[in-house]
Formats: C-alpha cells, structure tokens, sequence
C-alpha cells in the first residue's frame, strides 16, 4: 500500500472518532454503482444499494429504452438511496463521503449531489 493511502486512512480515522458518524462508501464499474453506509456505532454496513436492485432495473428500462445512461442511474440510486436512510429513521451526527480513490466526476458526483437534493428535508 502506498504511503500516501495509508496518510489518507489515518486521517480518516481522527476525523470519524464520533460514535454517531457514518461514512458511505461508493464503488463503481463501467455499467453499475454500488453505495454502502458503514455506521460507526453498529461497526457495520447497515444500508446498501446498487443499480442491480430489480426497482432499480425497472426504472431503467422504462426510462432509457435504448441504451443504460450512467448519470441518470447515479441519480436514481442517489435518490432511492436517500430515501431509504428516511425511512430507516436512523439518526447520523454527520455523514461523510468517501469516493474511494475515484475523481468527483460524472457518476461520483451526480449520486453525491442528488443524495444531498433528496436528504435535505
């Protein structure tokens, strides 16, 4: 692991210290968006989503009937995503995002701004 990564972890560590922080978690391929929140307190994954859930699939195919766009399956998923920590109605002190290691650009940016839009009440 390089040095840098391991500079990256440990600061990571100081800042999320608080019990009652939670951090997400993206990854993602040329076809698909995975997100997970890890909470601190439960020292867990407690929600997960991804654009292979079959709600997910539907939408999809009844909204881009030619090909699979990318940026509107990020804003789905940011979407669904956000509602489904309302409906949990689970209390975080804050939430941080970690993009691991991918630039804040087209998927990445549009899941991060549609979950914000839609988790503002």
């Amino acid at each position: 692991m390089k040095k840098t990564i391991k500079n990256r972890i440990k600061r990571l560590k100081k800042k999320l210290n608080n019990k009652k922080d939670a951090i997400i978690f993206v990854n993602k391929t040329n076809l698909n968006i995975y997100i997970q929140i890890f909470y601190f307190k439960k020292k867990n994954v407690i929600i997960s989503y991804s654009s292979l859930n079959k709600t997910i699939k539907k939408i999809l195919k009844k909204k881009c009937k030619e090909k699979k766009n990318n940026i509107f399956t990020s804003y789905i998923i940011g979407k669904g995503f956000a509602f489904k920590i309302i409906k949990s109605k689970l209390f975080f002190n804050r939430i941080h995002f970690s993009r691991s290691g991918y630039k804040y650009h087209g998927k990445v940016k549009k899941f991060f701004n549609t979950f914000e839009k839609f988790l503002k009440i």
